[in-house]
């Protein structure tokens, strides 16, 4: 799970809005610390769940994610869905957290 956050944006956007609660720094632009990177993973492992459904092709894929994004309405999808003041506030902070300084 670890490695760059642009490779994930799930992963960018958990990093934004626990940087401070698990006192996440960076290393370099896109790149948590090892200390931060493991903080994130550990917390991932300790509170997140993963199911897996197989589809036959992409075309059904991506039907059947936009009915479950249409009927759940999860906060933490930005792309494609309506605006609300949750939205907005990921949207600051992962705009902070790309602008974040490295730590030295």
């Amino acid at each position: 799970m670890s490695g760059p956050l642009e490779f994930s944006t799930f992963r960018t956007t958990l990093a934004a809005l626990l940087r401070t609660p698990l006192e996440l720094s960076l290393r370099k632009r896109g790149y948590l610390d090892a200390p931060s990177d493991a903080r994130l993973t550990s917390w991932m492992h300790a509170h997140l769940q993963i199911a897996t459904v197989a589809y036959p092709d992409r075309v059904t894929l991506a039907v059947a994610e936009h009915d479950v994004l249409l009927a759940l309405d999860p906060p933490l999808n930005l792309r494609g869905m309506s605006a609300t003041a949750t939205r907005a506030r990921l949207k600051i902070l992962r705009s902070e957290l790309a602008h974040v300084a490295p730590a030295l």
